[in-house]
């Protein structure tokens, strides 16, 4: 990701792993990929999202795309091809598209953190409301688990929600998908939305979970993922996971440093080392 900026600020390690990972799955993480006729670059971005941003005019293709609004002003892009010549523009798109995307989905955010069950004979949706393929749902599942990820049928079992697998899984499937999908409990017609290869919104979901995109969207989640923190929401004002991996963040740099200095005995090392865990830590503790 060679911009990792939104509005200004910097958006995280924690950030900048999510679309790294995101932009593995959708393109094996290339910006110049343009194979598809509806979906390009490195996120495999559509020209529905440009036109929801303004970048692009109502009614636009890939194959007539026009930058026009901050696009063409700010970014310089004039057609599909500068789009995928330019990887910092492509990254603003996916940055922006998440916050888009949240502005729906933050409705259910009273499920962030909780272990969501998917009904035993929920179907596979795919675009257009239209029941998907089991038969091509469960390959790509294989294929998945095979290169690595975490990828079972959820049917019957259940996941722990998060804020960016919920994004994940909405940029796979669209967030109108995802945010009736979650509202209706995957029951009816809502099923697991899937998209138009058969790829399982729930994989996108679990595949990236627990990352901290509270830079682009203003919130924080507070639970763990494979034992792992996700950040704590703004509102607690306590989370002692949180304030240990911290202290050893600090003591860890702080020892990293100091011992390849030069003391005069073990006790200045010691005085001196303990007096900086103290003042990096008085915010802390």
């Amino acid at each position: 990701m060679v911009n990792r900026k939104f509005n200004g600020v910097d958006i995280g390690d924690s950030a900048v792993e999510f679309f790294e990972k995101l932009a593995k799955l959708e393109s094996g993480g290339k910006y110049n990929l343009a194979d598809q006729k509806y979906y390009i670059g490195k996120y495999q971005i559509g020209t529905d999202v440009l036109m929801d941003m303004g970048w692009l005019p109502k009614g636009s293709t890939w194959a007539n795309a026009r930058f026009i609004g901050e696009g063409a002003t700010k970014w310089k892009l004039k057609g599909k091809q500068s789009f995928l010549n330019n990887p910092a523009a492509q990254d603003e798109v996916i940055m922006r598209s998440v916050k888009m995307r949240w502005a729906t989905l933050k409705k259910h955010k009273d499920k962030i953190c909780k272990n969501i069950s998917v009904p035993k004979n929920a179907v596979y949706i795919a675009p257009g409301k239209v029941r998907a393929s089991e038969n091509k749902v469960k390959t790509i599942i294989m294929k998945k688990r095979n290169q690595g990820y975490k990828a079972e049928d959820l049917r019957g079992k259940s996941f722990l929600l998060t804020s960016s697998g919920m994004l994940a899984a909405s940029h796979l499937c669209g967030q109108g998908a995802m945010s009736n999908a979650l509202g209706n409990n995957f029951k009816g017609v809502w099923g697991i939305p899937v998209d138009g290869n058969a790829m399982p919104s729930l994989l996108y979901a679990v595949n990236l979970a627990g990352h901290d995109l509270s830079a682009i969207i203003g919130f924080k989640d507070n639970c763990e993922v494979d034992h792992k923190v996700v950040e704590k929401n703004h509102t607690q004002t306590d989370n002692k996971n949180i304030n240990k991996i911290l202290l050893s963040e600090e003591i860890r740099k702080i020892f990293n440093f100091y011992f390849t200095s030069i003391y005069n005995s073990i006790n200045e090392v010691e005085e001196d080392v303990a007096s900086k865990i103290l003042e990096k830590c008085k915010n802390i503790l």
